[in-house]
């Protein structure tokens, strides 16, 4: 009992975990049940550590009654329940695995709080932070119930003992029941939960569906979702296996899903150790029920740590004897005494990178692994260009070290051909792009440009160094006088042969000066109110395009108003705009050929308000067989509205009639002859628009 005593109170002093079973709050008594055909399991959970000594002590009737249709028949007592006696659960109690007993705690809690005062004063140890009246805390009595519950899940013996099951064998595969668990004392029968079952209808356990594992330092570390999980399983089993068949379980006890970050909420995890590396490692998952049930595997999951290759091989040097055979020496470093199955020596002609693996492409020299004894290699087969390095192989694929590349070149004096394919580009910055062809020679080691500004000069080199690659980049100074500069490119082997100069390429520098500006010589508005604007084009030969802008007022945005092409420039421009008053303002800006632009302001012109000329050409025809005058008119393209005709019969104006504003003819009937006339056309359009006025005439 003195073991039950201090772990109680350790679990107490670090006791910080809600409810390890939700239940539904609704019901004194919730309900589960597991259907496997033959028989029904019946698991149920009073809501509070009262509840469960109420009826654990007094009884828990378990009832059934047959559904007929829609109307269930009478209940019936299956069984009555009742926990094992003290003395029963104090081997539990005892027992190391004290988990087990909580339940025991949770059910005689005097029986416990006695012997505890007992212990003392026989002299047992006790913490400082916890005294024997720290039992009677409801809060703790409520969490030692709840591990109780858990520890209840994971074994159905347990539970029995506890009052908390029962396995119905007389059920009719045929049928459909209700279950109910109540209180012996027949009390709050309405608060327990009514469970349906149709016995045809067998319970299914569902399959993982996401199981992923890693390994890191030798650590496993496993996740799984548990969102289709969590309202059927109460725990997981994770098992290992090493040969894939043969599977045990990691860990002694299910796995709990607990969390403390809301972002784990639908996933469990579990971190185990590799028990070796450099061996293969199986894993899967299942569920288990609060019934005892294992549910499917997930899908296997295969780790294996390596351990670190801590091998070295360094080539020291590589002979190449007047045959043109290389002799390679090497030594190996080994400081942990790792297992080298072998050696390898490989080699490649040129250090061009694959162009999938990004890697250079090595060769094996030979077949057969070279003893790990071994320090030198005779290569009677050179190239004119070869790198070199050795391979060392642990007993594990992935213990792989490799060398140093050590480079050896055949004895050669004959210079590499004249570089081919010389071209570039200038940017508008001045960088200048160079490339041509590589040569084809296996032992080049590099190139060198040279630039001059004229083809007739001495070529310079552009840089001190080799360029491993058929690619320069230069920029040049736009500055300069001179608007043309050449390149010449020479190639090198490794024993410093040096070819001929490539032919040169010509390179035209950009032009980065602007167009002259044109010059504003004239600006006026005539009496149309049109604006009429004057000026002198650039004199640049390279002038590609002249734009023409207007704006209104100080603060107006510039407004493209019209662009010529250099194969039809003007030096005239009459601007029809709608002017009232304005301040107007013109610019001219001319672009060359390659972009470069320059601009012209003039000064501001203040305009005068023209009404707009929307009709014209106003003339009269007397018709003396029709009596009358006919007015015919034409019109000028403004948006009319309506017209208004005015007629002045003898000094006195009078409005006619109006008309639409598409009409062009009208015929006056009211005048008598000897009567003095004029006529007056007032068009109605959004702008002021000018009359049109008759001459005054005689009918």
């Amino acid at each position: 009992m003195a073991k039950i005593v201090v772990r109680l109170v350790a679990l107490l002093i670090g006791l910080s975990l809600g409810s390890v079973w939700a239940q539904d709050q609704k019901y004194k008594i919730d309900l589960y049940h597991y259907n496997a055909g033959e028989y029904v399991s019946l698991r149920w959970y009073p809501q509070t550590v009262d509840d469960y000594r109420r009826g654990a002590l007094h009884g828990f009737i378990v009832q059934r009654r047959i559904v007929n249709g829609s109307k269930p028949q009478e209940w019936k007592e299956l069984s009555r329940i009742i926990a094992s006696s003290f003395d029963d659960f104090t081997k539990f109690l005892d027992d190391d695995d004290s988990d087990l007993g909580m339940i025991g705690f949770a059910l005689y809690q005097k029986e416990i709080k006695e012997k505890t005062l007992k212990l003392l004063q026989e002299g047992v140890e006790m913490p400082d932070s916890m005294d024997v009246d720290s039992y009677d805390s409801p809060l703790a009595q409520e969490y030692i119930y709840k591990f109780g519950l858990a520890a209840c899940e994971f074994d159905w013996g347990v539970s029995k003992m506890a009052a908390l099951c029962f396995k119905d064998e007389t059920a009719d595969r045929t049928s459909v029941y209700d279950y109910r668990v109540i209180f012996a004392d027949g009390k709050d029968a309405e608060k327990s939960k009514i469970l349906r079952v149709d016995m045809s209808q067998l319970s299914v356990l569902p399959s993982p569906t996401i199981f992923e594992g890693y390994e890191d330092d030798k650590r496993a570390y496993f996740s799984w979702d548990i969102t289709q999980l969590e309202n059927v399983y109460s725990g997981y089993q994770l098992e290992r296996s090493s040969d894939g068949v043969v599977f045990q379980p990691v860990n002694p006890k299910p796995i709990i899903h607990m969390y403390t970050d809301d972002r784990f909420e639908h996933t469990c995890t579990y971190t185990s150790v590799l028990p070796e590396c450099d061996k293969d490692y199986y894993f899967r998952m299942c569920g288990v029920s609060n019934f005892g049930f294992l549910g499917p595997y997930s899908k296997v999951v295969k780790l294996r740590c390596v351990t670190e290759y801590m091998v070295s091989v360094r080539i020291d040097t590589v002979v190449m004897n007047e045959k043109n055979e290389a002799e390679l020496r090497w030594h190996v470093e080994n400081p942990y005494n790792q297992e080298i199955k072998g050696l390898f020596v490989q080699r490649a002609e040129k250090m061009v990178l694959d162009s999938v693996t990004r890697k250079p492409v090595f060769n094996t020299l030979h077949k057969k692994p070279l003893s790990s004894k071994t320090r030198t290699y005779k290569d009677q087969d050179t190239r004119m260009s070869n790198y070199y390095r050795i391979l060392a192989f642990g007993a594990d694929t992935t213990q792989l070290s490799v060398s140093n590349v050590y480079f050896s070149h055949q004895i050669d004096s004959v210079p590499p051909a004249a570089p081919t394919g010389l071209k570039g580009t200038v940017d508008s910055l001045g960088v200048v792009s160079l490339s041509w062809t590589p040569n084809s020679e296996p032992d080049i080691m590099g190139y060198r440009v040279f630039f001059a500004n004229r083809k007739d000069m001495e070529f310079i080199g552009c840089s001190d160094t080799f360029l491993l690659s058929p690619y320069y980049t230069d920029t040049l100074f736009l500055g300069s006088l001179t608007n043309e500069i050449y390149y010449k490119v020479m190639a090198l082997d490794h024993n410093f042969n040096q070819s001929a100069m490539s032919e040169p390429i010509r390179l035209t520098k950009p032009d980065t000066i602007a167009p002259t500006k044109a010059v504003f010589l004239e600006m006026m508005q005539d009496t149309t109110g049109a604006v009429v604007v004057k000026w002198a084009n650039s004199v640049s030969e390279d002038l590609d395009r002249v734009e023409l802008y207007r704006r209104l007022s100080d603060e107006a945005a510039w407004e493209k108003i019209e662009e010529w092409k250099k194969d039809a420039l003007v030096e005239l421009y009459i601007d029809t705009f709608a002017f009232n008053g304005n301040r107007v303002y013109y610019k001219i800006v001319n672009y060359d050929e390659v972009g470069n632009y320059s601009l012209t302001e003039s000064i501001p012109l203040k305009t005068k308000f023209v009404k707009q000329l929307c009709l014209k050409n106003l003339r009269y025809e007397i018709d003396y067989q029709k009596g009358g005058v006919r007015l015919k008119w034409d019109q000028c393209g403004c948006r009319i509205d309506k017209i208004y005709i005015y007629r002045t019969l003898n000094g006195k104006a009078k409005l006619l009639d109006t008309v639409l504003g598409s009409e062009r003819v009208f015929f006056d009937r009211n005048v008598t002859k000897g009567d003095s006339v004029k006529y007056v056309i007032q068009p109605v359009t959004e702008r002021q628009s000018r009359n049109l006025i008759s001459d005054e005439f005689v009918y």
